[in-house]
């Protein structure tokens, strides 16, 4: 059977409601026509409506191993993740897509829903690091001794001014210092992406400061990043106790 007849009749089958024996057709196809990626996005469509988001997701990466930037599997592949509740991956897959398809309202409801819950998440571990007031020691307030056991104040000449030496600035500055002579020569969104995929969080935000100063609709992406951070450094701090 050619493959455009496999796929033909899988989407007949899965029109009529006979979603199991359209899997089983594009599996069949993929046997015979492993390079046929439409055929095989759309058998990773039709198994994450059925619940089968392992051989979804891996139907997925292997149509994008082949092309990186097809919007429909970068979609799947965000829509399987969130399922999965892997919300900050999800959303890094639709800021993708929202940078190479900006008039998605879809993924733009998506890329709102994931803030929401994640904000949520951040004010509930919030909640629970917080101390209640009863348990706060206060600190004890020295006993005032008598009058008369009080030591008399000691005579001393104070010693005159020295003028202090220029001192080298402290490591940390310099750190600082050649952080930003690292900053990207191009300061562009498509940069930010690239650093946000390396894990370079900061750099990435001091891109998108200076894009969203300009450039209000960007303000969303860089309210992303930092809850990015924030978790991170929540992560960070749970797995050192």
């Amino acid at each position: 059977m050619e493959r455009r007849e496999y796929l033909r009749r899988a989407e007949e089958l899965a029109e009529g409601g006979k979603e199991e024996e359209a899997i089983a057709l594009l599996r069949e196809c993929r046997q015979a026509y492993p390079d046929f990626l439409v055929a095989r996005l759309y058998l990773a469509k039709l198994l994450h409506q059925k619940g089968e988001e392992e051989e979804a997701l891996k139907e997925v990466e292997f149509v994008l191993s082949r092309n990186p930037n097809t919007l429909g599997a970068l979609k799947l592949r965000g829509e399987i993740l969130f399922s999965r509740g892997r919300y900050l991956d999800a959303k890094e897959v639709f800021l993708k897509v929202n940078f190479l398809d900006p008039f998605d309202e879809e993924v733009e409801r998506r890329l709102q829903e994931i803030n929401d819950i994640v904000e949520k998440s951040i004010r509930q571990e919030t909640v629970k690091e917080e101390v209640p007031f009863e348990e706060v020691e206060q600190p004890l307030e020295p006993e005032e001794e008598p009058f008369a056991q009080q030591e008399a104040p000691l005579n001393f000449t104070p010693e005159p001014l020295r003028r202090k030496e220029p001192q080298a600035p402290p490591q940390e500055f310099k750190e600082e210092k050649a952080e930003q002579e690292e900053e990207p020569v191009f300061e562009t969104e498509s940069m930010a992406l690239v650093l946000l995929k390396q894990g370079e969080l900061e750099k990435a935000e001091r891109i998108y400061e200076k894009l969203a100063a300009r450039d209000s609709g960007l303000e969303e992406k860089l309210k992303t990043i930092r809850i990015i951070k924030t978790l991170n450094r929540m992560k960070e701090k749970l797995g050192g106790l």
